[in-house]
């Protein structure tokens, strides 16, 4: 390739190996430069030579071998130093794309990119309009249409702006075969594939359908529902029990609601007392609702892993909220923090403690405003 000035003057000429710099002939020096290359890890390993070659240029030497200038910069390009002082032979550095000096920017055919910030400076794009271009969606950071390489630029190269390769692992994402999720009926018919109603955009002709709603279960992208005429007897005997402990809870905390009030009515006397009261009350009713719910939802639906029993738990250290919150600030175990919450629960179960707690709030309070000099 060969670069002239405004006058068509021969500014030099640069050699490449596919995408590769491999050297640089000066004519205003009569010289040949070689540029040495880092690389990347292929499959994982150390690099080696031979592997897939990220490209940034990193030493330089003259025809005879001799040293000429060295460069070190960061992952993405950022921070780029010369180590000596000898001829740069060419403006080609970062992955052995052209710099432009002035804008501190370099050019990758569809787009600048910008290694100060590590992004390029335009979304990507493609010559058919799809919602996401090049993305992988099996790869959360290609959807990022503004990212260098997936935010892996140790491991990956991007040849043209569009679309990178993996040496780490021997992935690719070069554009072809591609897929984007379309509505059906909205492409051309030789560009799209239907798959259990659900449609793809081809951009190379190759059909690379998306998973099934079956297969995407399988691929743990979506939960499958619990199939429960299948559970065994003692499966079934285990939810029957639950949903009756989450009915049980329920009751349960609608008659402590009820104790609550009246508890709260024979404090009149002593708003402090009976604020505490309240509030710990509250707290242990909604706690124990909170469990009692995620119990029958549990039951329901066969699933004790998911959200409805971290609500349990949750809820178990809320219906003992003085041990359960205690526990949990000591631990940070929400399963013991449950269980000293539960262990709290059953023991005020019903009304007995605050009961047999008002004569002794009673006379705290009393003693603590005779302190106060209140009468």
């Amino acid at each position: 390739m060969t670069e002239t000035n405004a006058s068509r003057a021969v500014q030099h000429v640069n050699v490449f190996s596919g995408p590769h710099l491999i050297g640089t002939w000066n004519p205003a020096a009569g010289k040949v430069y070689y540029a040495y290359s880092d690389w990347l890890p292929p499959h994982g390993r150390r690099p080696v030579h031979g592997g897939p070659e990220l490209g940034t240029k990193r030493y330089e030497a003259d025809g005879s071998g001799t040293y000429v200038n060295s460069w070190t910069s960061l992952p993405f390009g950022d921070n780029e130093t010369a180590l000596g002082t000898g001829t740069d032979a060419t403006e080609h550095h970062f992955t052995g794309k052209e710099h432009d000096a002035e804008s501190g920017l370099d050019y990758f055919k569809a787009r600048y990119y910008q290694s100060q910030t590590g992004r390029w400076l335009l979304p990507d794009w493609s010559e058919t309009p799809v919602p996401v271009p090049y993305a992988t969606f099996t790869n959360p950071q290609s959807l990022n249409l503004y990212t260098y390489v997936g935010n892996n630029p140790v491991n990956a190269v991007d040849a043209d702006g569009h679309a990178f390769q993996n040496g780490q692992d021997g992935s690719s994402r070069t554009g072809e075969g591609v897929t984007q999720p379309q509505a059906c009926g909205t492409q051309n018919a030789d560009a799209v594939t239907s798959n259990n109603s659900v449609c793809v955009v081809v951009q190379d002709g190759t059909t690379t359908p998306t998973a099934s709603p079956s297969q995407a279960a399988a691929n743990n992208q979506v939960a499958p529902p619990q199939d429960l005429s299948a559970d065994s007897k003692e499966q079934k005997a285990e939810r029957a029990e639950q949903a009756l402990e989450g009915t049980a809870n329920l009751l349960d905390a609608s008659l402590r609601a009820k104790a609550l009030g009246g508890a709260v009515a024979a404090l009149s006397e002593a708003p402090p007392a009976a604020a505490v009261v309240a509030v710990y009350g509250v707290v242990s009713i909604f706690g124990q609702t909170i469990t009692g719910t995620a119990q029958i939802t549990e039951a329901f639906t066969g699933n004790n892993s998911g959200v409805a029993h971290k609500a349990e738990q949750v809820g178990n250290i809320l219906s003992g909220p003085a041990a359960g919150l205690i526990t949990a600030a000591k631990t940070r175990n929400l399963n013991k923090a449950a269980t000293a919450g539960n262990v709290e629960s059953l023991y005020t179960a019903g009304t007995g403690l605050v009961d047999k707690s008002i004569p002794f709030l009673q006379r705290a309070v009393e003693f603590g405003m005779s302190l106060l000099g209140v009468h």
